[in-house]
């Protein structure tokens, strides 16, 4: 156990000798909210955290001596176990197997953690003993261990081997293209396992970080490269690298940086996405239900360019590519556990302050900023035909979360539209929720439907049908008369075959462009003379 120790202080190093910034007093928005919730039965960093079928979590092995549930019902930690390892080795993984049980691997004797009965139990010998490597739960339940560091902690490995959960075997698969430890390993849409980042170590000399990544891919056991990363990321197992729902992957942490990048594989490339609100190291990333991704705490480097921890923590919105900043954690922590809980709120757990002087047993609760679908509601609105468009209320909008006036309206998916001859443009919202627009009907207008959409800040959104109602038109044409046509005759005089020609009448209207006109003969009369 004494070895196990003194490789994981080579390895994590450039992590341990902290300094604790805790930021207060940010001018902009903050979201979401940290709570305390039990503490651990001990002190701890560089631990795993399992999130097991019944809503429990492990906690075991890092610098802690014990393994331990947490319970979210009653926010309190009580023993398990005891592991085969005595809880001790930094750089180990744990991994949930289709069935429930949990593979822990590094440090020590691999061994399995059974929730029913409570208890570990010991399962197959790795063929090359290691830490600080990545193990994945593949599409087919086996497990995909990777790369990692040799026991004595002066070699990085390229080895990789599968975990058969059946028989409780290790057996070689295939190899890095690139020795590693300290990467990061993500289970791709497609069943492929994407390795990145991470540090080597050269001989002689101190770990270099890399930017190279591969692709594993299970039907043939083989690993390829794929492109680089945008800069060298080391560390990356603290961090993890979590498959968005675009099926991107978010890449962030390492040394301290704001630099945050997504690896697509569809193209096999990286790309830099929004920047991080402060440059971080070693933080946490944890997929939150809805989508968005919580970093939480790390390392960071202070003004004077000596190193520090943070309180921090920000959110990342993969529709818009943005980080925002969340709500300060309780505590400054790095090299901590983040778990996503069925009830949707996150489970921070240990990790380092430098400020204490020792490791953390604390946790505490990170509770993800609500954002509920905005409603609308269409008005009954009527137009006549032929009448100027008019501006009045189509429909009034709800937000429990967005100002009112911010909220953004379309109509057919536009920003105007036209049916039946009816054309809805020019929509506004006050800060009340009343939603305007402009509203036409032209000579042939009849009855029409719109379909009214309100989009929130999020992007949830919410639709109603707007329904006009058309009435036919009410102005009558416009009919020219020419002028009486008056006619004097000589005294003793008879009309007889006389033919006055007069200028036909005229007529005008807004919505037929030649209106018919029907005339009868006029009327003449004589005036003889006296």
């Amino acid at each position: 156990m004494k070895t196990t120790k003194k490789i994981a202080k080579k390895i994590l190093i450039a992590h341990i000798y902290l300094a604790v910034v805790v930021l207060t007093g940010q001018v902009f928005a903050q979201t979401g909210a940290w709570t305390p919730t039990g503490s651990m039965t001990v002190q701890r960093r560089d631990h795993t955290a399992t999130l097991l079928t019944n809503g429990k979590v492990l906690i075991n092995r890092g610098t802690g001596g014990s393994a331990e549930l947490y319970d979210p019902v009653t926010g309190a930690f009580n023993p398990t176990g005891p592991s085969l390892g005595g809880g001790f080795a930094q750089g180990s993984t744990a991994t949930r197997l289709q069935d429930g049980r949990v593979l822990i691997v590094g440090g020590s004797p691999a061994e399995i953690y059974n929730p029913s009965t409570g208890t570990f139990s010991p399962t197959g010998n790795l063929n090359v003993a290691r830490v600080a490597h990545t193990a994945t739960l593949l599409r087919d339940g086996k497990v995909l261990i990777a790369g990692g560091s040799d026991i004595a902690g002066g070699q990085h490995l390229a080895a990789v081997e599968l975990y058969d959960p059946v028989t409780g075997t290790f057996t070689l698969t295939g190899h890095l293209n690139a020795g590693r430890f300290s990467h990061s390993a993500t289970l791709l849409s497609d069943g492929r396992v994407l390795i990145a980042g991470g540090q080597q170590i050269p001989s002689p000399g101190p770990a270099i970080s890399l930017s190279s990544a591969e692709l594993y891919n299970p039907a043939t056991g083989a690993f390829s490269p794929t492109g680089n990363m945008i800069q060298a990321r080391c560390c990356l197992s603290f961090t993890q690298a979590p498959l968005l729902s675009n099926g991107k992957v978010l890449i962030v942490g390492g040394f301290p940086t704001q630099a945050a990048e997504l690896f697509d594989p569809a193209t096999g490339t990286f790309s830099p996405t929004g920047s991080m609100t402060i440059a971080r190291g070693v933080p946490s990333v944890t997929l939150l239900s809805g989508g968005q991704v919580l970093v939480a705490g790390g390392s960071i480097n202070l003004p004077g360019g000596g190193p520090g921890t943070t309180n921090s923590a920000e959110i990342y919105d993969p529709v818009s590519g943005a980080f925002s900043p969340a709500a300060l954690m309780i505590q400054a922590r790095q090299q901590h556990t983040a778990t996503l809980l069925p009830n949707a709120k996150v489970l921070v757990t240990g990790g380092f302050d430098f400020g204490a002087g020792s490791d953390l047993s604390s946790a505490e609760l990170f509770s993800a900023p609500t954002n509920t679908p905005p409603a609308i509601t269409a008005a009954s609105v009527s137009r006549t035909q032929d009448l100027p468009a008019s501006i009045g209320a189509i429909a009034q909008v709800n937000d429990a979360e967005d100002a009112l006036n911010t909220l953004n309206i379309t109509v057919n998916g536009a920003a105007s539209a036209t049916a039946g001859g009816v054309t809805v443009s020019s929509i506004s919202v006050n800060a009340s929720g009343q939603v305007t627009a402009s509203v036409g009907a032209d000579c042939n207008a009849s009855n029409a439907s719109f379909t009214l959409r309100v989009a929130d800040s999020g992007g949830l959104f919410a639709e109603a049908t707007l329904n006009v109602t058309v009435t036919p038109e009410t102005i009558p044409p416009v009919i020219a008369c020419p002028v009486n046509v008056v006619m004097t005759l000589p005294p003793n005089t008879i009309d007889t075959g006389m033919v006055v020609n007069y200028p036909a009448p005229t007529a005008t209207d807004n919505c037929t462009a030649s209106p018919t006109i029907t005339t009868s003969q006029p009327q003449a009369r004589s005036s003889p003379s006296a």
